[in-house]
């Protein structure tokens, strides 16, 4: 079995244990609310308001590549998971009327977007995130009554990797030790 399907099985095993246990198994991952609590604008985290964390097992934003993989397996797999993970990209787009491409930044990092792009790139080795359910079914799915529809997701998907690549040129050119003159 791979890393992914051993996690899988350790967070279904956890749910049959009680708290104290749990939190020894588990020792790393979250507490989850359930789903009409955060639909409230409640948090699970004090003082953080922008995390949601409704996907059994999974923290918001997500931080890194591994994770989104990790995600995209427990979405494939699990009806209940791939349910919990459409409510909450429904519930961002509707707390967000427009079409921000920051919606996704309250979903997934800078971090866990670099390695991906719309369409598979093999100059930069990225991967497409149109062969991802979690990146392209998920978000169709709970977007449709907004309009979306998939050249408007792919649009805005490509909009999203903009801004996450701009980001980055960002952080990298105000690293360099600034020279006085």
């Amino acid at each position: 079995m791979d890393e992914l399907a051993l996690h899988i099985l350790r967070v279904e095993s956890a749910e049959n244990t009680s708290t104290k246990a749990r939190r020894r198994k588990s020792a790393g991952t979250i507490q989850v609310k359930p789903i009409h609590s955060l639909m409230d604008g409640q948090s699970s985290t004090s003082g953080d308001r922008h995390r949601r964390d409704i996907v059994e097992g999974f923290k918001f934003p997500i931080a890194d590549a591994d994770t989104v993989e990790r995600l995209e397996v427990a979405v494939r797999k699990n009806k209940q998971t791939r349910d919990e993970y459409v409510s909450l990209l429904h519930s961002l787009r509707s707390n967000n009327s427009t079409n921000n491409p920051e919606i996704l930044s309250k979903v997934y990092s800078d971090v866990a977007l670099y390695n991906y792009s719309v369409n598979r790139s093999e100059r930069y080795r990225k991967k497409a995130m149109k062969t991802y359910t979690i990146f392209w079914d998920c978000i169709l799915e709970a977007w449709t009554e907004f309009g979306v529809k998939a050249d408007t997701l792919e649009t805005y998907l490509t909009r999203v990797i903009h801004l996450v690549n701009h980001r980055r040129r960002n952080r990298k050119y105000r690293s360099y030790p600034n020279k006085a003159k």
